[in-house]
């Protein structure tokens, strides 16, 4: 039955594990797949791929650099696919650009899904997973993503996900600050500020914290001193308002229809948090806790102070009580004078730092 044929489409490379896993995820919900390595010793390539394609109602286009690259075959797929008028469903696996025959496309991502070890995020995938199989059940239509493209060009985001793979596969200890982590996210308070020495493992335990909680982490910022753009206030507001975009329904729809989305910069970073974050967020009413964590944050302070601080100290009574953030960085004066009234605490000193270099090394 062609209704439930779908063809995969992708650039052969690290992602091989996930795809595989999803076709066979696709099988077990009754669609019939066709992935390429279930083909390979079976005659004319060609002819087995052209006839898998024009059987098929659902054509799924795992975007990645090999699968958009000229040189790949990918692209010759994409062509018969909109030839045969299939229904052509981009599905993320990086940030490359979709190609302009489908640039209109909404597109589905699998990024936010996948874990460092080549796996996927379980719970960020299983509903990855689910909003596919209603888009293939014709229980929802993908549409089109002007809006999209409007919102990535207007608040120009930058990923902080390649940053999070450092840690995974060798991280250890830290129990004692997950569970402060924890206890804040089931309190009234917003602000958890994590202080702690230069390389005492700050940046790890945030990237950890992505992978422990994945469902609980909406947006993750990691600071940078020797990058402009990662210590720009206003860089670091429109990327956390796009990774909450991604995972708030309600909120990316506001976003796309705020009437100065295409002047944000020309706000100074106060209005632009009350204009992104506090005035559209407060209108949602979020079912759970949501992190925003923001890492290394005293390599934004200049001359005495730090803008984010500040934004925040003057906007705490009306940050929505689901979104809670999770900032780390050294005990500056300049952060340490805002955050000490305003957040939860929890100080990384150097016998708790000793007691997990044991573990570690154990």
């Amino acid at each position: 039955m062609k209704d439930r044929n779908v063809f995969i489409s992708y650039g052969h490379g690290k992602h091989d594990g996930v795809v595989k896993r999803l076709a066979d995820d696709l099988r077990a919900l009754g669609f019939s797949v066709f992935l390429d390595v279930d083909y390979l010793k079976k005659g004319d390539w060609e002819a087995i791929i052209d006839e898998h394609i024009l059987a098929s109602r659902y054509f799924l286009f795992m975007v990645s650099a090999r699968s958009v690259s000229r040189e790949g075959y990918c692209l010759n797929e994409l062509c018969r696919a909109g030839e045969n008028k299939s229904e052509i469903v981009p599905i993320l696996l990086d940030d490359s650009l979709l190609p302009l025959s489908i640039n209109k496309h909404q597109r589905l991502s699998l990024i936010p899904s996948l874990a460092p070890d080549g796996g996927v995020v379980e719970s960020v995938y299983k509903n990855f997973l689910q909003s596919l199989f209603e888009i293939l059940s014709g229980k929802a239509a993908l549409g089109f993503s002007s809006g999209e493209d409007r919102l990535r060009a207007a608040l120009k985001p930058i990923s902080s996900k390649e940053l999070t793979y450092r840690y995974y596969a060798t991280f250890c200890g830290r129990h004692d600050v997950f569970r402060a982590v924890e206890q804040f996210l089931e309190s009234e308070r917003n602000i958890f500020w994590l202080s702690a020495g230069a390389g005492t493992g700050k940046t790890a335990i945030s990237s950890m914290l992505t992978w422990r909680y994945p469902a609980s982490v909406g947006a993750a910022h990691f600071c940078k001193f020797n990058n402009s753009d990662r210590v720009n206030p206003k860089v670091i507001i429109t990327s956390i308002a796009y990774q909450l975009a991604e995972v708030i329904a309600p909120y990316h729809e506001k976003l796309t229809t705020l009437m100065e989305l295409d002047t944000l910069f020309e706000k100074n970073a106060t209005r632009l948090f009350e204009y992104l974050i506090i005035e559209p967020l407060s209108a949602i009413d979020h079912d759970g806790k949501l992190m925003v964590i923001i890492d290394a944050l005293d390599e934004c302070s200049w001359r005495g102070s730090n803008e984010i601080c500040t934004i925040l100290q003057r906007t705490k009574d009306n940050l929505p009580k689901w979104l809670k953030f999770v900032l780390t960085s050294r005990n500056e004066s300049a952060i340490r004078r805002i955050l000490l009234p305003i957040a939860v605490t929890y100080s990384l000193t150097a016998d708790k730092t000793e007691d997990n270099l044991r573990e570690y090394y154990r």
